[in-house]
């Protein structure tokens, strides 16, 4: 009678494993697939992120550059 209780209890808990395993399987895809969508959208929004700053040196670089030699003309004149 308890060889028979303790069979019973094993499939059952055989029977539960799968099913949670079963489960876990479902919910991982479709989760893995939103982490990497975000994963993705994050790169892109470092990238866009490391752009602008880029062309923002380069504006503020080109900026000073112009300023640089807009002022030795002046200290040139004033010579």
């Amino acid at each position: 009678d308890l060889l028979i209780k303790r069979a019973k209890f094993e499939a059952f808990a055989q029977r539960t494993l799968a099913t949670t395993s079963e489960q876990r399987q479902c919910t991982k895809g479709p989760w893995r697939e939103v982490a990497s969508h975000r994963e993705q959208h994050q790169v892109m929004f470092a990238q866009r992120t490391l752009a602008r700053v880029g062309e923002h040196m380069q504006s503020v670089l080109g900026n000073s550059r112009e300023l640089a030699s807009s002022g030795e003309k002046m200290l040139s004149k004033a010579v």
